[in-house]
């Protein structure tokens, strides 16, 4: 499996994050774990950080319009997801294709899984 080059940030609870930074990496992508405040100073400051990955309204809201969007989410808001383009919302809880299929839209990567997915 080829390498991926952008680094993907998740902000998500502790254990989902370790399961979708585990499901990525597995999948080629370098994967980056932060906290709200440390993934907002990553994405500010990193060239290579390819999409963020998260369930924070507020970060989804800071970073929705400059960096590609997976948000996480149990209650998918459709005024929220129909005002963003390059995003892809996952609605949990979701199966690991789900997953690795939004994420593979947005890097232009999509695999072979089928998934039900919204566009932002």
């Amino acid at each position: 499996m080829p390498q991926k080059q952008e680094t993907l940030v998740v902000v998500e609870d502790f254990l989902i994050s370790k399961l979708v930074g585990a499901l990525l990496r597995k999948q080629g992508y370098p994967v980056v774990v932060a906290g709200p405040s440390e993934a907002a100073g990553l994405l500010r400051s990193e060239a290579r950080c390819g999409i963020l990955l998260t369930n924070s309204p507020a970060i989804f809201l800071e970073f929705a319009e400059k960096v590609p969007l997976v948000y996480l989410t149990s209650f998918p808001d459709p005024d929220l997801q129909a005002a963003f383009r390059d995003c892809r919302v996952v609605r949990k809880p979701f199966a690991p294709g789900e997953l690795i299929q939004a994420v593979g839209e947005l890097t232009g990567a999509a695999g072979s899984f089928s998934a039900t997915l919204r566009s932002c």
